[in-house]
């Protein structure tokens, strides 16, 4: 699940960082325990796919000015095909492709202090790892008790344990597998939610 935010939110309270943080704590901090113990295979094929050193004279990036944390960006990524070429390729083509492993090689926004569930604009969710299921009726509920819109992100179509099950896919320079980059997001039918949010109809 996505929480896009509004505009004023991030343009006050977000830095971007070149890379998920989450990530980068769990491939780069070695002073921390990792959550999921890894194989010694898994250790050398990160240390070996992340660059981990920091990126020299990169000023600190707001929602104005951020493009230049795209070179954090493709510097940690490099090595697994996360170049300047490619990233410009998918920033700028409008049928650009991604590969499985480039779902995890973004910037985020680090949104600081409290975040209050007035600060989304909508919540984004899985349609084929979430509709139907019970979790997907408590994000429902969530966003009619809340008054958030919902929209449903249709992805490559496939339901999360049939794609766990792809293990091939998500290797570093996977030839065979694409998704297409600009994927079709629904809005779900809560019109009360929209009413709530101002949106409307």
């Amino acid at each position: 699940m996505v929480a896009v935010l509004r505009s004023d939110v991030v343009r006050h309270r977000a830095v971007v960082v070149g890379t998920d943080s989450g990530g980068w704590e769990s491939g780069c901090n070695k002073s921390v325990t990792p959550v999921h113990k890894q194989s010694w295979i898994e250790k050398l094929l990160e240390e070996l796919s992340l660059h981990c050193g920091p990126v020299a004279s990169t000023p600190l990036g707001v929602s104005e000015m951020h493009l230049h944390s795209f070179l954090a960006n493709t510097r940690t990524f490099h090595t697994v095909g996360g170049g300047a070429a490619r990233l410009t390729y998918q920033l700028l083509e409008e049928g650009a492709d991604v590969r499985p492993i480039e779902g995890n090689m973004y910037t985020e926004a680090a949104l600081l202090g409290d975040f209050v569930v007035d600060d989304i604009k909508v919540l984004v969710g899985s349609f084929p790892g979430l509709f139907g299921t019970e979790l997907g009726d408590k994000l429902r509920s969530f966003c009619l008790r809340h008054g958030v819109p919902l929209a449903w992100g249709l992805g490559n179509s496939r339901p999360w344990p049939v794609e766990e099950k792809q293990l091939l896919d998500w290797l570093p320079l996977e030839p065979f597998e694409y998704w297409h980059g600009a994927g079709v997001r629904l809005l779900d039918s809560l019109r009360e939610s929209f009413r709530l949010s101002g949106i409307g109809f």
